[in-house]
């Protein structure tokens, strides 16, 4: 009997300033198919001088014909009650939207000028965020990844979207030239580890993670990690997982332009001096990698090729090899 899928839990935590507000597809209107009222929001943030994170959505309907939950922790009790959507306004004291279909919102101040956290339907969250941020903002961001497997001529192709869950202002700006900015665009995600694949002139690990939802469905998203700087980390998931196994990392998203002091014999100097900051040649590169830092947790065997229905092998019949081509203990970047 085939093992239930169960859904794979991650987020996203971000920090950095709004950018790109005034980009036609920013913000959106509409109705969907069946002729319900949407709004929906697509963020850009940037996370450092050279990283910015695309594809923060959110998005909203009204729900006309069916009942919303809305919920109560006061003097904890944890209540809940199912009401009209149209009654969203007019809540009983106490009672917040929470969960699935939500967001948790900072950008609105009290009479004393203190941030405000609140939580709204995603329909109206939208409008909360239109009405509140303006380019430059500096704002933290929480997030869900949202892949979205597509085919575009005859080829099959992801593209990585994130769901925001929350936003709000941060207490202080950010400056990028500030001695004590450090940059916060990471991840924590688990994932069924489909296949790996090895860039030996680039040092890079590619690890194919399956991420299902909680209704069973399923996209392939590609994770990577650098053995330029966790050689041993590459080394140890090459070794210990295979198809099927559970994994749940921790990783930074890098969107953006990578400076690199370039490697030129004419730079060398005899002596093996640093050469001055400003007579360096720099390489810029661009990258789109979702980079694993860490792994926190490892099942092994969890699922089998026959737990999943529908085939996504974009890597033919290795996918699913549970043979490791470095099963002594030699470094594969050799």
């Amino acid at each position: 009997m085939p093992t239930e899928l169960q859904q794979t839990r991650g987020s996203v935590r971000l920090q950095g300033l709004i950018v790109g507000l005034q980009n036609e597809n920013t913000f959106r209107e509409g109705k969907t198919k069946s002729g319900a009222p949407y709004r929906s929001v697509s963020l850009a943030l940037k996370t450092s001088p050279n990283n910015v994170i695309y594809n923060l959505d959110l998005f909203g309907q009204v729900i006309e014909s069916k009942k919303v939950k809305v919920f109560s922790n006061k003097n904890g009790e944890k209540k809940t009650l199912e009401i009209d959507f149209e009654d969203r306004d007019n809540l009983p004291e106490g009672f917040t939207p929470l969960g699935f279909g939500t967001v948790r919102t900072g950008l609105q101040k009290d009479d004393k000028g203190k941030v405000v956290q609140k939580n709204y339907f995603n329909y109206d969250g939208v409008e909360v965020i239109k009405n509140s941020l303006e380019d430059g903002d500096s704002v933290y961001i929480n997030a869900e990844f949202n892949p979205n497997t597509y085919t575009s001529n005859g080829e099959q192709k992801t593209t990585v979207k994130y769901t925001v869950t929350g936003i709000g202002f941060l207490k202080n700006p950010i400056d990028f030239e500030s001695e004590e900015f450090k940059e916060i665009a990471s991840f924590e995600q688990e994932f069924v580890v489909i296949s790996t694949n090895i860039n030996k002139e680039a040092k890079k690990l590619y690890i194919v993670g399956r991420l299902i939802r909680f209704d069973k469905t399923w996209d392939d998203v590609t994770f990577v990690i650098d053995a330029n700087k966790y050689e041993t980390l590459a080394k140890n998931f090459m070794k210990k997982t295979k198809f099927g196994d559970v994994v749940k990392v921790q990783g930074i998203i890098r969107n953006g332009t990578i400076l690199e002091e370039k490697k030129d014999e004419e730079q060398e100097l005899d002596w093996g001096g640093e050469i001055p900051e400003g007579q360096k040649k720099l390489s810029k590169d661009r990258i789109s990698e979702l980079q694993i830092t860490n792994v926190v947790e490892h099942k092994a065997k969890v699922y089998k090729e026959d737990d999943f229905v529908k085939e996504e092998d974009p890597f033919g019949s290795d996918v699913a090899s549970s043979e490791n081509p470095f099963e002594d203990d030699s470094t594969p970047w050799g």
